[in-house]
């Protein structure tokens, strides 16, 4: 089973990118179309978006590669060639926290195709980073490690080098070794963790920037936000529904069921249950498919990312007991909860 992501796109800044670190390591431009299904016209028109099927094929071809993120300065100066719009947001919000909900709102301006969410208390940020796209062997953490790398860019923007501390995890290996991240981004680095996650602590998350300009802040905003939109137009409404699904499954009572999960969704939309069922039945879908799916995923993620029992596990994903989540997760994934757990952890 995996994840639909025949609706999302990534900027084809990254493959320009990516095609010429392809080059220095022997694979031509016909190989890189062959191995990618990326063609010369999808990456020579400027602010064009990459199919996401696509941009996971070049995502494993990277790992192959052993490709990790170039470790630059740290200065957010280095994204305006790639994302002006992004960048400049990111450049003049009113202090560090309100950058990094931007970093949220319009990560898509970057890529949609894998998961980030973002998680606040008072003195601290925490940002996980989820892999889409199933298949064998996993993704690397390639993918977390170049959005944190853009995060800490955010960071070191609005906060003093002393009045914070950053920690990184990733799961698995990269090429590069720890200490060597370390040294480029001044942040402890963890290779083999359950969860792809960033952790900023600071007393001067809510410390005013002193230069934040209100004008240019409401002018970039309204384009991102144009844009969002736009794009939210294009993407199907199954795959908006799917998204939306499993934001309420994370922030839902344990309790929640199938109808407190389609009422919420109609509420969060703004829609009836008819129009929505209506809407989904329009797209070959439907609620319970989708539910189904979120669930799934869900459950295996808190299998490989967290230590929470099958029990506890249940509870949250909403199934009645253990034993219903074990049925559901072997037939989805071909064997049981406590299965996938030992074969991962080997």
């Amino acid at each position: 089973m995996r994840t639909d992501i025949r609706s999302k796109t990534v900027s084809n800044a990254i493959a320009r990118e990516i095609k010429t670190v392809a080059e220095r390591c022997g694979i031509g431009p016909a190989e890189f179309s062959r191995l990618t299904g990326i063609q010369a016209h999808e990456l020579a028109e400027t602010g064009a978006r990459i199919a996401g099927g696509k941009h996971l094929k070049m995502l494993r071809l990277m790992d192959r590669l052993a490709y990790v993120p170039q470790l630059d300065s740290d200065s957010l100066q280095d994204l305006f060639p790639f994302f002006p719009d992004f960048a400049a947001l990111a450049a003049c919000s009113r202090n560090g926290r309100d950058a990094l909900n931007n970093y949220i709102s319009y990560r898509y301006a970057i890529g949609e195709l894998d998961f980030v969410s973002l998680r606040h208390a008072p003195d601290r940020i925490e940002i996980d980073y989820i892999n889409e796209g199933e298949g064998e062997p996993p993704r690397s953490a390639a993918s977390a490690l170049g959005n944190f790398l853009i995060v800490a860019k955010i960071i070191r923007h609005y906060l003093p080098r002393a009045g914070h501390r950053i920690q990184i995890d990733l799961q698995g290996r990269l090429a590069t070794p720890p200490h060597v991240i370390e040294s480029r981004i001044d942040a402890q680095v963890r290779f083999q963790q359950m969860h792809n996650r960033l952790l900023c602590i600071s007393a001067d998350l809510d410390a005013p920037y002193a230069s934040f300009n209100q004008m240019l802040n409401r002018y970039v905003h309204g384009k991102l936000e144009a844009e969002r939109r736009r794009s939210m137009l294009r993407e199907t409404f199954s795959a908006q529904a799917e998204s939306a699904i499993l934001g309420l499954l994370r922030c839902s009572a344990p309790e929640a069921g199938t109808d407190d999960m389609l009422a919420m969704l109609c509420q969060q939309f703004h829609i009836s249950r008819w129009t929505v069922l209506r809407r989904l039945k329009h797209e070959n879908s439907s609620f319970e498919s989708l539910l189904s799916r979120v669930r799934s995923i869900e459950t295996r993620r808190l299998l490989e990312e967290t230590q929470l029992s099958i029990g506890e596990i249940s509870d949250r994903i909403g199934f009645a007991s253990p034993s219903s989540l074990s049925r559901f997760f072997k037939a989805q994934w071909g064997v049981s909860p406590t299965q996938h757990r030992a074969k991962l952890r080997g």
